[in-house]
C-alpha cells in the first residue's frame, strides 16, 4: 500500500510472500504464497503528486519465521494528469486518466549458487571430476560452472567454464584441470510455476602427488653456538613429473607443515629458533606411477661461536 493506493490486489487464498524493488526503472518483482512470480511495472504510477516514497516488506515462511524489515526508496510523480496551479499556488485536477498498468508474468524463474573458493592443498594434483546428485525435470534445466587458479585472488579473476548441463539425476562428470584453487555455479531455472529443480549434492574430486618423507633425528649443538647462517648441499635426481623438497626445523617433529623450506646447495640464513638445534626432513613428490625421485646425499655446514661435532 502506497499513499493508501492499492498496487496489487490478489485473491483472498494468495499471499505475497518476497517482495524485490528494482530501483532503476521502479519495477517490482512479487513471489506469492502459489508460487507465481509477478512483475508489476511503473509502481510511481499509482501516485498522484511528487516526492519520495519508501517501500517496506518483511518475509514470513510456512514456518512463522520472519525475516527483517526492508525497505526501497523510490520518487514519484504526476503521470497523465493535467492540473492547474493558481495565483495561491494551489493545485486542481481538471482531468484525471486513469490507466490500467500491467502485469506481467515471469517466462522463467532462476536461482544461482556460487560456491566459496576451494583448496586442494598442499600435495594437491588435479582436479579429477565433479559428482551430481540432482532432480531436473523437463520444464527446468541446472547448468554447472566451475573456476580454477592457482591463488584464491586468481580464480576470481578467472572467467566461467561451462561443464554440464543436463537432467541426470546421478551422473559423474570427469575432467583434467591444474589449479589448486576452484570454485563451482550452479544456474537452477524453471519454467513453470509448481515444478522446481533440486540439486542435492555436488562433489569434486582431485588426484594429490604423492609423497614419501623422511626425517633426521634432531640435533642438539653446543650451548651458546648462535649459529645464524649454514650452507646446506644435496646430490639427488628429480626426473619428470618428480619434485624434491628439504626443510629444516627447531622441534622434534614429523609433521611437514613445521618445516620450512630451504634451497639446496645455497648459503641460507638459519631461521629463529635453529641457533642450537635443528632437524632436517626431505619431502620426496611423484605425480607419475613409473618415475620416483632419490636423494643419494645432503649435508648441513654451518658457522656459530662453538665447535660441535655431529654424527
Amino acid at each position: 500500500m502506497i499513499h493508501n493506493a492499492p498496487i496489487l490486489k490478489l485473491a483472498n487464498d494468495e499471499q505475497i510472500t518476497c517482495l524485490f524493488v528494482n530501483e532503476i526503472d521502479s519495477s517490482v518483482l512479487i513471489g506469492t504464497s502459489k508460487g507465481d512470480v509477478i512483475k508489476q511495472n511503473k509502481i510511481s504510477h499509482n501516485i498522484f503528486g511528487t516526492g519520495p516514497r519508501k517501500i517496506s516488506c518483511k518475509i514470513e515462511d510456512g514456518f512463522g519465521n520472519a525475516s527483517e524489515v526492508f525497505d526501497s526508496s523510490i520518487i514519484y510523480a504526476f503521470y497523465k494528469q493535467i492540473i492547474k496551479v493558481t495565483e495561491e499556488k494551489e493545485t486542481s485536477v481538471l482531468q484525471r486518466k486513469i490507466m490500467a498498468y500491467p502485469i506481467v508474468g515471469q517466462p522463467t524463474v532462476s536461482g544461482i549458487f556460487i560456491s566459496p573458493v576451494l583448496w586442494g592443498g598442499s600435495d594437491f594434483g588435479y582436479w579429477e571430476s565433479l559428482s551430481i546428485r540432482q532432480n531436473c525435470p523437463e520444464e527446468c534445466e541446472n547448468n554447472f560452472y566451475i573456476r580454477v587458479g592457482n591463488t584464491s585472488d586468481d580464480v576470481l579473476t578467472k572467467s566461467w567454464y561451462s561443464l554440464y548441463n543436463g537432467s541426470d539425476s546421478d551422473i559423474e562428470i570427469p575432467f583434467n584441470i591444474a589449479g589448486s584453487y576452484i570454485q563451482l555455479k550452479i544456474n537452477l531455472t524453471t519454467t513453470s510455476t509448481n515444478i522446481k529443480p533440486y540439486v542435492y549434492e555436488t562433489i569434486l574430486s582431485y588426484r594429490t602427488k604423492h609423497a614419501v618423507f623422511f626425517f633426521t633425528k634432531k640435533f642438539l649443538l653446543e650451548r651458546d653456538t648462535n649459529a645464524k647462517h649454514a650452507l646446506f648441499a644435496a646430490t639427488y635426481t628429480a626426473p619428470p613429473a618428480t619434485e624434491i623438497k628439504f626443510g629444516i626445523t627447531d622441534s622434534n617433529t614429523n609433521n611437514w607443515d613445521n618445516y620450512k623450506i630451504i634451497e639446496p646447495n645455497k648459503m641460507i640464513d638459519l631461521p629463529d629458533g635453529l641457533e642450537d638445534r635443528f632437524k632436517i626432513g626431505v619431502k620426496m613428490i611423484s605425480n607419475s606411477p613409473t618415475q620416483t625421485p632419490t636423494v643419494d646425499e645432503f649435508s648441513f655446514s654451518f658457522d656459530g661461536d662453538k665447535k660441535n661435532r655431529l654424527m
